[in-house]
């Protein structure tokens, strides 16, 4: 066994040791780009909320400047009050159709298929989201046949102050 050992000890060849940095490595690599694209997706989000909200108070004025040179106009003052007039005469009328019986049950079936709706929406994308998740399709075919593309939504909400705290 000595004889292998020392036959192999002598057939160990001269090599180079080369340090290698931890970003060479692919595997190592990938949770710091995740990192990475996280930090630039938020200062991302961020940058679009402030120029958002910076936009909208640049149009405050302008929206002011608009309606005082309306207001100013003396015909279109007159179309207003005209309009004004209007919009409240078919309000009352609107508001007796609404209060008479068959009215109620208009606005009561109505009121009743919109909560209907909802509820199949919301139930909806939360099959969608697991038909995504379960198969990774982007797609579903409908009953109709007709191709349908998952499309997700999302948006921006301010929290109150009782949901912050």
């Amino acid at each position: 066994m000595d004889d292998t050992k020392s036959n192999n000890d002598s057939q160990i060849e001269e090599a180079e040791i080369v340090d290698s940095n931890a970003n060479d490595n692919p595997i190592s690599d990938e949770p710091n780009s995740n990192v990475s694209t996280l930090l630039e997706i938020e200062k991302a989000v961020k940058m679009k909320i402030t120029a958002l909200e910076r936009l909208k108070e640049e149009a405050k004025p302008i929206r002011e400047m608009l309606e005082s040179t309306l207001q100013a106009n003396l015909e279109y003052a007159e179309v207003l009050a005209a309009a004004s007039e209007a919009a409240k005469k078919k309000s009352a009328k609107k508001k007796e159709l609404l209060n008479n019986e068959a009215g109620k049950k208009i606005v009561q079936k109505l009121n009743e298929l919109k909560a209907a709706i909802k509820e199949n929406q919301e139930s909806l994308s939360y099959f969608l989201q697991e038909y995504s998740r379960l198969t990774g399709a982007k797609e579903i075919e409908g009953e109709d046949g007709e191709l349908r593309q998952i499309v997700y939504v999302a948006k921006l909400v301010r929290k109150t102050r009782s949901e912050r705290d």
